[in-house]
């Protein structure tokens, strides 16, 4: 068996990028750049506005984790969000106790 002492860039997983975070904290809205003019930012809400989950903050990783991120720079704001997603954690480690 040979050692090879390669770099794993692109293989482990995306590269390294350097991106601008920004946060609406009022406006519950977070977005990330490449360019601190935000010329091409993804923008988005932290809460689900509409539907089944309405209120409740977006923190599964297949949005792209926004509530979490906008968390880190609007910490006075999250405090409800946070607490919601603490009840519903809570209600999920009850119902799978009750089944056991």
């Amino acid at each position: 068996m040979k050692c090879v002492d390669e770099p794993a860039s692109g293989r482990a997983g995306p590269p390294v990028q350097d991106l601008w975070l920004f946060a609406d904290c009022e406006g519950e809205r977070f977005a990330s750049s490449k360019k601190p003019d935000r010329s091409d930012a993804w923008e988005q809400d932290v809460f689900y506005r509409e539907g089944e989950f309405t209120g409740y903050p977006k923190y599964q990783t297949v949005h792209g984790n926004p509530f979490m991120r906008w968390a880190k720079l609007c910490p006075l704001e999250a405090i409800k969000g946070e607490g919601l997603m603490q009840k519903r954690k809570q209600f999920f480690r009850e119902f799978f106790e009750r089944k056991q």
